[in-house]
């Protein structure tokens, strides 16, 4: 699957980026950064490689995160537990489709 470079969310124009050392300097494989509209993903760094179905589930993953904060629900953006199981949901709904 295709990780989108942008995309909108109830007139939130979010960009998607890579960085090769986020894993390094946040101890993060994602971020999602509200107050900057951006999703920010670990690359595929050769370093420390990274399979591209963990990149989408870490996009699905943060993606899940935007959608709740832009529906305004702040307690179920910060439970990670809920967001890990939805992302993971729907990113088999999606990488699963049949057409």
């Amino acid at each position: 699957m295709k990780i989108p470079k942008k995309l909108k969310l109830f007139g939130f124009d979010i960009e998607v980026e890579f960085d090769d050392k986020l894993s390094y300097e946040q101890d993060a494989l994602g971020l999602a950064l509200f107050h900057k509209n951006k999703i920010i993903l670990q690359s595929n760094n050769p370093e420390k490689p990274t399979p591209q179905v963990q990149i989408e589930k870490h996009f699905f993953h943060e993606l899940t995160h935007w959608i709740l904060y832009v529906i305004g629900e702040e307690t179920l953006t910060h439970n990670e537990k809920f967001v890990d199981l939805f992302a993971r949901v729907l990113h088999q709904a999606i990488v699963t489709m049949e057409y």
